[in-house]
């Protein structure tokens, strides 16, 4: 029975819009029930992140967030869920252009307890930037990972895949 615990590095990989991000948030805000979380984002700014969270828990269309068409009952909806919301530990951070370093200097900071990378590829290498990039990932990796252990800090990184490309059909 596979499990986790602190000082684990766990990579949950998917293609683009497969939903890695949504299911990281619905795990993060889970967590931060009894941890405190940090959630780097390295793509998506602070603002969209926690509209989707705030979608998500509120339980109403993220287009109507977007859109700022709400409703007198999200409203209400958002009040319900605003002081429990409030009362977890969890921090998104946005993290464009962060090494794994400054990653890893945050997280000591605030004291998290559980990171997650959305997305790993997008940490900046601190090798030399000419080095093929399955090196510089390489290198990313192994900072993260002696990391985790080093501060039993469960780190769950976020992949993105490439598409299969697309073929004409079996010969």
């Amino acid at each position: 029975k596979p499990y986790t615990k602190p000082g684990d590095v766990v990579i949950i990989g998917g293609y683009p819009s497969d939903g890695k991000t949504a299911l990281s948030l619905q795990m993060a805000y889970r967590m931060a029930q009894d941890y405190k979380v940090g959630f780097f984002s390295l793509e998506t700014d602070k603002e969209k992140i926690r509209d989707r969270l705030m979608a998500n828990v509120v339980q109403i269309d993220f287009d109507r967030i977007k859109n700022r068409a709400l409703t007198e009952d999200d409203w209400k909806a958002f009040a319900e869920k605003s002081a429990d919301m409030a009362s977890r530990g969890f921090t998104v951070v946005e993290a464009s252009g962060m090494t794994a370093t400054a990653i890893q200097g945050i997280t000591l900071a605030y004291g998290f307890d559980v990171i997650f990378l959305d997305y790993v590829q997008l940490v900046t290498p601190e090798i030399d930037h000419r080095a093929p990039r399955s090196e510089q990932m390489a290198s990313v990796s192994r900072q993260l990972h002696t990391f985790a252990q080093k501060s039993k800090t469960l780190v769950v990184e976020l992949a993105q895949l490439s598409r299969p490309e697309k073929t004409s059909g079996w010969r």
